[in-house]
């Protein structure tokens, strides 16, 4: 979309430079054939309003060039604008991906410092039952771990997720 946009402008930006150049070559045949009728009038081989005419040819081409200048000048602002636009754009893009990268380290810190699992009584640990980073439900088993000749299966519930402070 943004290459139409662009080759849109681009063909539009050439039209008007090509009806720019045209409008000058419009103003010189203007404003020669008017010092010719000037010269006539002044001669009293021209009439007023052959002179009239002539200058208001030479006036209507001079308006043209004017006119063609402000669209010139208003499509350059509007190209401007545009890209500011897109700059704008991929900037805020670019900052919230950022954030976004922030907070993820943010969270992959907190879930590391509030994810130890305390065994609560002692013992030897006999069977792991998840490995580090995998997610596991609550009451799921953890870890098996011996006391004095008792297997115990140590699982957190919701509560103890709870008391962990989250």
């Amino acid at each position: 979309l943004v290459r139409q946009q662009d080759a849109a402008a681009s063909q539009q930006r050439e039209a008007l430079e090509s009806k720019l150049a045209i409008t000058r070559e419009r103003i010189q045949i203007a404003s020669s054939q008017y010092e010719i009728q000037d010269g006539l009038f002044r001669r009293g081989l021209a009439t007023l309003q052959r002179l009239n005419e002539a200058r208001d040819a030479m006036n209507a081409a001079r308006l043209e060039e004017a006119n063609t200048l402000t669209a010139l000048a208003d499509l350059r602002t509007k190209q401007t604008d545009e890209s500011r636009a897109s700059a704008d754009r991929v900037a805020q893009a670019e900052d919230e991906l950022a954030a976004a990268e922030r907070a993820e380290a943010d969270a992959g810190v907190e879930l590391t410092l509030s994810s130890r699992v305390l065994a609560p009584v002692p013992g030897r640990v006999i069977e792991v039952k998840a490995n580090p980073g995998a997610f596991v439900g609550a009451g799921q088993a953890i870890l098996i771990e011996l006391e004095r000749g008792t297997r115990l299966a140590l699982a957190l519930t919701t509560k103890d997720f709870n008391w962990l402070g989250n």
